[in-house]
């Protein structure tokens, strides 16, 4: 193992040689070098924890979107300087090449502290914790009536702004607002979520036909398809996904199938966050559906798969301006933005006095008064954990940041080999290896802390309705890993 890492970096190391010679050292090129290594730092963490524990691992997940979200874009950013171009026309602020610079360092240093932290829990590894033993009692109706529970909290919630069909004639970024500020809003997700990884837990253990999963899954994803909500629809896809394969293939391995799948479902996303814009006028009767399939016509173009024109570009957005400008303040924070991450577990109904906005939202409201006023309602950019490890402890702390960060997902990942609590506990967290790298510490931590709380639930229901005859275990041992 340590041959074959030595001579990728060695092999790696003079690829990047190559690079900086052909570029002399222009802004461009030293953007280029720092995207290089960004992907160079990631692809070998991500090696290291794919031999080890397949391709669901929760840290090598992490490692990738990571990647995804910092590493192309300053592609795209390296190749429009060298060309004497906007970077990014999404951006309603320009910067100078020296922030996108300091900011690919940033990257940079975020992508050695996840590595370095790789490399340090896999001198602990232990073959062994490959190989699970699962305790499951069959009872998969538990999960259907959690799911259910889930989704009639979702329809009574949406009841605060007239309703599912109602609140679908909204603008999106109008519905959001207005969820957002009304008070008495009701947990949906954690059970429905709970539920789902139930389902398919039991599905996995084939306790459960495939038709309840599948049809749940299709479901929810029907759903949030219709509101244009990706965030939701990608979380019940990876926990569908992590619950089953933590049974069937404790250590999935790449296959082709996987990677087409994961190029369609990019390119879907891609396309469906350029024109999800559409549903409101179709069902709103303000435009029928020969004219949005012109709109497609006329506008799609390949150019929407580009990193500056889709969902990476906007937690970007925020380490450029705290960069540049120095968000939110000229000190270092010191911590205190992940501080609050405990006092904004209490929603805003419960909370005393006015609850303080988070990074994120605070970054929204300053950029909607000061560049986007004309629009009707303020627009999330999402908050890049770079940009909030940079918000506390400037560059130097950034490696460290990630480096506990990889050191939790570490943690996570070994969840999985327990039983089957710690089975549903992964599948709840694994959607936070994406929304970590689109949101600031509180909001994923709230959303991890409701996510668990929620299956405290399921357990607990599972304790009062099981008859004592079913009691017993069935404990077998995990698949081999195919």
């Amino acid at each position: 193992m340590k041959l074959t890492y030595f001579m990728l970096v060695a092999m790696t190391s003079l690829g990047i040689g190559v690079v900086i010679m052909m570029f002399s050292f222009t802004v461009a090129g030293l953007i280029l070098l720092m995207s290089l290594l960004i992907f160079l730092l990631s692809g070998l963490t991500a090696w290291l924890r794919y031999r080890h524990y397949g391709l669901m691992d929760p840290f090598l997940l992490f490692t990738l979107f990571f990647a995804l979200y910092n590493g192309p874009f300053l592609l795209e950013v390296a190749w429009s300087i060298s060309k004497g171009l906007t970077p990014s026309s999404m951006f309603p602020v320009e910067f100078t090449s020296e922030t996108y610079l300091k900011a690919a360092l940033a990257s940079c240093f975020a992508a050695a502290g996840l590595h370095f932290s790789a490399v340090f829990v896999s001198l602990g590894h232990k073959k062994k914790r490959n190989t699970a033993v699962q305790s499951i009692i069959p009872t998969p109706w538990v999960g259907i009536l959690v799911f259910f529970f889930g989704l009639v909290l979702f329809i009574l919630d949406l009841q605060r702004i007239g309703g599912f069909w109602s609140s679908l004639s909204l603008p999106r970024e109008v519905r959001l607002n207005l969820l957002s500020e009304l008070r008495f809003s009701l947990p949906y997700a954690p059970f429905l979520f709970s539920g789902l990884a139930c389902v398919w837990l039991d599905y996995a253990r084939s306790y459960l036909r495939g038709f309840w999963a599948l049809g749940f899954l299709g479901l929810w994803c029907s759903l949030m398809l219709i509101q244009g909500d990706r965030r939701f629809l990608s979380y019940a896809i990876l926990i569908a996904i992590a619950a089953y394969t933590a049974v069937r293939y404790p250590k999935l391995r790449i296959k082709l199938k996987f990677a087409l799948a994961f190029t369609v479902i990019f390119v879907a996303f891609a396309f469906f966050s350029q024109a999800r814009w559409l549903i409101q006028p179709l069902i709103s009767g303000q435009m029928s559906l020969r004219e949005a399939m012109e709109w497609v016509k006329q506008n799609a173009s390949p150019l929407w798969l580009l990193p500056g024109k889709n969902e990476f570009a906007g937690p970007y957005f925020t380490l450029l301006y705290s960069i540049e400008y120095l968000y939110p303040t000229d000190t270092p924070l010191l911590g205190a933005s992940y501080l609050q991450a405990v006092p904004n577990l209490l929603p805003r109904s419960l909370y005393p006095g006015d609850k303080p906005s988070t990074l994120d939202f605070a970054f929204a409201d300053l950029i909607h008064q000061r560049y986007m006023s004309w629009r009707e309602a303020t627009i999330g950019w999402g908050y890049s954990p770079v940009a909030e490890a940079y918000n506390n402890f400037r560059l130097w702390g950034i490696p460290l940041v990630f480096f506990v960060i990889g050191l939790f997902w570490e943690w996570v990942a070994r969840l999985r080999y327990k039983n089957w609590v710690g089975i549903l506990l992964y599948a709840l967290l694994i959607p936070q290896t994406l929304n970590l790298n689109r949101t600031t510490i509180a909001w994923s931590f709230q959303e991890g802390v409701y996510f668990t709380g929620a299956l405290f639930f399921v357990l607990v229901l599972r304790a009062l309705l099981v008859p004592i005859s079913r009691g017993k275990a069935f404990v077998e041992r995990a698949p081999k890993s195919r």
